[in-house]
């Protein structure tokens, strides 16, 4: 009985583990070239890949019904404030319904987390395919020559992003 309990922790160990680096497959390779976008942002204007290049990018990819989203989007925003001044663009690309995304993003920034609005775009489906978005949140760190850093998608804490930010920062 013992043999049949531990044969069984070990084999659903083992598909954990396959189904945790089968999912790390699916992200774009590091050090590949990050796919371009132009994205409309919340506030006016567009973002590009390209109008941010020599710039570390913390992409990330979310939605308002996305609880883990909203757990992580506070540390995001305080995190991406601190180290504008050491060249990290974010961009909160957000992944809600297209017809009705405008409106539940302004629910969200007027009601819960005013300061995300100026990082907020709007994500096309081509966007979140050709970055292979899978899950939500998924987080991107792309260098300032446009190249795939390292990818990671789930919530993250406060300080795993902050060494994650240094370790992008320090890459060239």
């Amino acid at each position: 009985m013992l043999a049949r309990l531990i044969a069984a922790v070990l084999l659903v160990g083992g598909l954990y583990l396959g189904i945790l680096e089968a999912q790390r497959g699916d992200f774009l390779a590091e050090g590949s070239d990050a796919p371009a976008f132009a994205l409309e942002r919340y506030a006016g204007g567009a973002v590009s890949l390209e109008g941010l290049k020599g710039k570390v990018v913390m992409l990330d990819f979310w939605a308002t019904w996305c609880a883990p989203c909203m757990k992580e989007m506070p540390s995001l925003v305080r995190l991406a404030r601190e180290y504008e001044g050491r060249g990290i663009a974010f961009v909160a690309a957000n992944r809600d319904d297209p017809e009705e995304a405008r409106a539940v993003v302004d629910d969200y920034v007027r009601g819960r987390l005013p300061d995300v609005g100026p990082f907020v775009a709007f994500a096309d489906d081509a966007t979140a395919v050709s970055y292979r978005v899978r899950s939500l949140p998924t987080l991107y760190f792309l260098g300032r020559d446009g190249k795939v850093l390292f990818a990671d998608s789930g919530v993250a804490s406060e300080a795993t992003l902050r060494r994650w930010i240094e370790r992008a920062l320090e890459s060239r």
